[in-house]
């Protein structure tokens, strides 16, 4: 099977990828450039703390909350059966967000993405709950040796 790759700019300066390949489910994929590596001892976790800020409500009307924002994802990608249908997480060097969806539902993918990413709600409430579950999993991550390797 072919690959066809095409590589662009956007006018913001957002590098835009576009892959097609036949047989494979639409994809729709943002990465961010951030994580660990681009981080100080003064903002250590930032990145995590991000991500997890996007994932709790947009400024848009009906997105609002989490739950608004889960249950499109899961109409979106068939109910969230497979690992692989949707992504989100914090590497070292970066935090990808992505959607696998069908070929009917690429617009309404890409433009969740895109609310997510330009229009989350960061009210103070939800900043410092979502710090407390973030300094969880890092004392989760210290102390589990499968982090370790």
């Amino acid at each position: 099977m072919k690959l066809t790759i095409r590589k662009g700019r956007l006018s913001n300066g957002i590098d835009v990828v576009h892959f097609k390949k036949k047989g494979i489910s639409p994809t729709i994929l943002a990465v961010i450039r951030g994580g660990s590596l681009y981080e100080t001892d003064k903002n250590a976790g930032i990145s995590h703390l991000i991500e997890h800020l996007m994932f709790r409500g947009t400024t848009s009307a009906g997105r609002s909350s989490r739950n608004e924002i889960y249950r499109e994802i899961t109409e979106l990608t068939g109910g969230l059966q497979f690992k692989e249908d949707w992504t989100c997480y914090t590497s070292f060097e970066h935090i990808p967000l992505g959607l696998r969806v069908m070929k009917e539902d690429v617009g309404h993918a890409a433009e969740l993405l895109a609310d997510i990413l330009l229009r989350a709600s960061l009210d103070n409430q939800t900043i410092e709950a979502e710090k407390n579950i973030v300094l969880d999993e890092i004392c989760y991550g210290k102390d589990n040796p499968w982090t370790m390797i």
